[in-house]
């Protein structure tokens, strides 16, 4: 298969499993959040984020490593093997040594027992890392997309049927636990190639350039992701942590159901173009402008009417997610408009920008979340809305800068969707004076939502249908060898 090929099925699936898999999870989220409680999902957040951490140190980047080297030779590949797990099983005995001392200084009763269990996936994932690694070294995402879909299928529905018997926080690990060792084993059964009894130190250290450069954008990234749970697991009770973990959770899902596969499908078109600004330009402009396009409907909705339909869809006991669920509503909005900056920048050959975009967010975060703490989960909320509100600009301008295209010219990719952003806003409002609305009834609500997007759509066409005509062909643009 050519690379034009290879490039074009990788795309595809990349949006089926995007699509399918989130979709799967918004589902099974949903149900489970009805039938446990917040202090089960604040139990299995602090134990993923240590698994999650620990993930990211067992690989030092050389997991990506192997996909990125030209000349790679099998002693790579067995080396880092067996590097990865033997620091994956090293540090689950560290996990399972220092769980009773993090469950007596958070006063989360049982996190112990839940990090000894959920901490097992490291394992399960440091036996199966290399293989996927070599899979997408080969861009043979079919069968990542069908690993994950499946993983999560049946992940899902043992989580649920535990949590209707009853289980209660354990159905959370038995859906985690159950997801990993089914996509590993499909990974693992697809690839092949098979780990030899090989090690050369000297071959592991050829990777560790890259590898370290990647282990700490890693960490990075981690930081950008997780500083928040850190900050409330230090000081709060898990059960805060679970109404936090649930109403952020909720905007991540349909930011990475919809900008983020949007995103990540333009990667390759974006690096192809790289070499002629002008298409560079034009392409980044116009992506830009389909995700805020998919984000203004979307993220409108969660602000205005996101207390409603989180308690309608997960119940009476997520008040506090419901109000931390409209907040991150207007984190995703704002995001959308700089979202696609930082892999464009990674696309045209500035990582190093991408980086400090990220450190500075890390470092504003961490002055924020200082001074709001105080005010709960909230005031940690409302930090990361302000610190979007004050980053999204200036990734803006540096794009600008880089990019080589004008305010005038991103003023005019976005003035229709500001307009159909001021009608949605709109319609929102006068009808919720026009029609009788006493309890918040959701079919009313949804009535309202539909009519609003309705409006916002044809607002759009009317003042900008391009926006939509023109969607780019991807297959056109791929590399054809």
């Amino acid at each position: 298969m050519s690379l034009r090929n290879k490039a074009m099925s990788g795309v595809i699936w990349t949006i089926i499993q995007n699509v399918v898999h989130r979709g799967m999870t918004l589902v099974v989220f949903v149900i489970l959040a009805r039938l446990l409680e917040p202090e089960d999902f604040g139990l299995v957040a602090i134990a993923g984020l240590l698994s999650v951490i620990g993930q990211e140190i067992a690989k030092m980047g050389f997991a990506a490593a192997i996909i990125q080297r030209k000349e790679l030779e099998e002693r790579h590949i067995d080396s880092v093997f067996w590097f990865v797990l033997l620091m994956s099983s090293g540090l689950y005995v560290l996990l399972v040594l220092i769980a009773p001392i993090m469950e007596k200084q958070f006063d989360a009763v049982g996190l112990a027992s839940v990090v000894n269990w959920l901490g097992l996936g490291l394992i399960v994932m440091a036996i199966s890392k290399i293989p996927e690694s070599l899979m997408r070294r080969h861009m043979q995402f079919k069968y990542l997309a069908i690993r994950t879909m499946i993983g999560a299928a049946i992940g899902g529905v043992v989580g649920v049927v535990c949590a209707v018997l009853g289980f209660g926080v354990w159905s959370l690990v038995a859906k985690e636990l159950v997801e990993i060792v089914v996509s590993s084993m499909i990974v693992w059964l697809s690839s092949d190639w098979k780990p030899r009894a090989v090690f050369s130190r000297r071959h592991l250290v050829q990777l560790m350039p890259f590898g370290l450069n990647e282990f700490g954008s890693s960490l990075l990234q981690i930081l950008n992701q997780h500083l928040d749970r850190m900050v409330i697991t230090m000081s709060m009770a898990p059960a805060v942590l679970g109404q936090y973990f649930i109403g952020k959770r909720l905007m991540l899902i349909l930011q990475q159901t919809s900008n983020q596969t949007i995103s990540s499908v333009m990667f390759p078109v974006l690096a192809q173009v790289q070499g002629s600004q002008e298409r560079f330009r034009s392409v980044y402009l116009k992506t830009n402008g389909m995700i805020v396009l998919v984000a203004i409907p979307i993220f409108s909705a969660l602000i205005m009417k996101g207390d409603v339909i989180v308690i309608w869809a997960f119940g009476g006991q997520w008040k506090e997610a419901s109000e931390v669920a409209k907040i991150f509503g207007g984190v995703g909005l704002i995001q959308s408009f700089s979202m696609l900056a930082q892999p464009a920048l990674k696309a045209k050959g500035y990582p190093e920008v991408a980086f400090k975009i990220g450190l500075s967010r890390v470092i504003l975060d961490m002055v924020l979340f200082y001074y709001l703490r105080t005010l709960g989960i909230m005031g940690i909320a409302y930090a990361i809305l302000l610190r979007s509100l004050i980053m999204a600009p200036i990734i803006i301008f540096i794009a600008k800068k880089i990019f080589a295209f004008s305010m005038g010219e991103y003023i005019g990719h976005m003035k229709a969707l500001i307009a159909g952003l001021g009608v949605f806003v709109g319609v929102i409002m006068v009808l919720q004076v026009v029609i009788e609305t006493p309890h918040n009834g959701i079919a009313i609500v949804m009535m309202q939502l539909v009519i609003a997007g309705l409006a916002y759509a044809a607002t759009v066409y009317g003042l900008d249908g391009p926006l939509i005509r023109e969607a780019i062909s991807i297959k056109r643009r791929l590399p054809k060898s």
